[in-house]
């Protein structure tokens, strides 16, 4: 029997089938309510600049593309440092249990499922916040399309919006507060960013600094994204401030719960929450 098929047989897997039901759940209500629902339609004046920017049709980082980085890329990085590099460690504190490859595919498989949770509560959440919040993004007036025949002044309860890049991209104007690319990439990234300081165990050690460059890497990246929002104007600097903290709030509380000092993947390295999760 291989590793994994003894690994996937074990009461070690079976323990997060609840979780990943979690995980299925927030995923259906994403996709067939948060995605969907309808914002509210907030009042605006035709006169507010800050509302007042051009829709810019090519994003610098479209949604697919956020996506697709705050997911292959940390699964990749997991991948590789677990299978992959398999350094020494130079503390030989691990217990042959946690040599093992069983145990690599019980780490590889728990820092999947607490990335995962990490991305899907904090887009349930911003998804709530997007249409409850409802402020318009910076180009909202050219998803609008105003009627030129009305005064600045009016409110868009009485605006006749000629949405001239149809309803849905309308309604999305509406969705500024929280930044979604913010939000997603800051979950996924900064995770990431935690995750490898808990392999690397900078603080803990005389580290070299080029280690330090290996951590903030994913967060720089996460910043990057974010920024670029406020550049296409389809967010205000305060939408990804609030997104970046949401991501960053859930990646820390998921990292907490199952790689901090009394979660399982501790638990198995004689006790010892300052040995590395990995031999690095």
């Amino acid at each position: 029997m291989s590793a994994l098929t003894s690994y996937l047989d074990s009461p070690d897997c079976k323990q997060f089938y609840p979780d990943w039901i979690i995980a299925v759940l927030l995923l259906l209500e994403i996709l067939l309510i948060g995605e969907t629902s309808k914002p509210f339609e907030r009042d605006f004046l035709i006169s507010d600049a800050s509302i007042n920017h051009p829709f810019k049709i090519n994003e610098t980082v479209n949604v697919q593309t956020c996506i697709l980085l705050s997911t292959i890329i940390p699964i990749l990085t997991f991948a590789l440092t677990i299978f992959v590099f398999n350094l020494k460690n130079d503390d030989k504190k691990l217990t042959l249990r946690n040599s093992t490859s069983i145990f690599k595919f019980h780490l590889f498989h728990v820092s999947i499922l607490s990335l995962t949770l990490s991305i899907l509560f904090n887009v349930f959440l911003t998804d709530i916040l997007k249409n409850w919040i409802a402020r318009p993004r910076p180009d909202f007036l050219s998803r609008c399309g105003p009627d030129s025949n009305h005064s600045n002044n009016i409110a868009n309860t009485i605006i006749n919006c000629t949405k001239p890049f149809g309803q849905s991209v309308y309604l999305d104007g509406f969705r500024s507060c929280p930044s979604g690319h913010s939000s997603i990439s800051f979950s996924a990234l900064f995770f990431l960013s935690l995750w490898l300081n808990n392999q690397l165990n900078f603080f803990n050690k005389n580290q070299p600094i080029y280690k330090l460059l290996v951590i903030l890497a994913p967060t720089l990246l996460a910043a990057f994204i974010a920024i670029s929002r406020t550049q296409d104007y389809r967010h205000h600097f305060e939408d990804i401030i609030l997104g970046a903290f949401i991501g960053s709030t859930f990646a820390y509380i998921m990292h907490f719960k199952y790689f901090g000092p009394t979660s399982v993947i501790n638990n198995l390295s004689n006790n010892d929450s300052s040995t590395n999760l990995l031999p690095i």
